[in-house]
């Protein structure tokens, strides 16, 4: 699994370099080829995220209600948010929730989050934004209520995603 996790950040850094340079190895000539060539390394990027995904469901990590839970929340996060995951911007969210969700399916204790990195989400003049998704996604996606702690490792990562965007 970590080898495969390894492959795909490679994969990731590879295709930013191709971002800037084209196959035939000259420099991106126009704003037009630049354009094309980002939309072609988004798309990768998105379907390195469905990989990773799909990893960790083959590797035994996570079960098939996870796997359909997640799906169902990067689908639905574009669609009604206008937040397209991807490798770069979700692959450490995706992860995490797949833990989360797993630990919640245990009965599993969650280790708290850092209350420094915390307050700095709670600093965010996009605090509002990211906990009316969080509350949304909640609602619509896991239908439950989710443990305190995962909430905040949750919103963490989205403000992380709303500030790269």
């Amino acid at each position: 699994l970590s080898e495969a996790l390894l492959m795909l950040d490679t994969s990731r850094i590879v295709a930013r370099g191709y971002a800037i340079v084209k196959k035939e190895e000259s420099v991106v000539d126009s704003v037009e080829n630049l354009k094309k060539t980002v939309w072609e390394v988004r798309k990768l990027d998105k379907e390195n995220l469905d990989f990773r995904l799909g990893l960790l469901k083959e590797a035994g990590v996570i079960n098939e209600r996870i796997y359909d839970k997640l799906s169902l929340l990067i689908k639905y996060l574009d669609e009604k948010w206008k937040i397209s995951l991807t490798e770069s911007n979700g692959g450490m969210l995706i992860t995490h929730l797949s833990m989360a969700l797993k630990r919640i399916e245990e009965n599993e204790n969650v280790s708290s989050i850092d209350e420094g990195v915390f307050q700095e989400v709670l600093k965010s003049e996009k605090l509002e934004k990211i906990q009316e998704i969080y509350n949304d996604i909640e609602k619509n996606v896991f239908i439950e209520k989710l443990p305190e702690e995962e909430k905040k490792y949750i919103l963490v990562n989205l403000l992380l995603i709303k500030e790269n965007e």
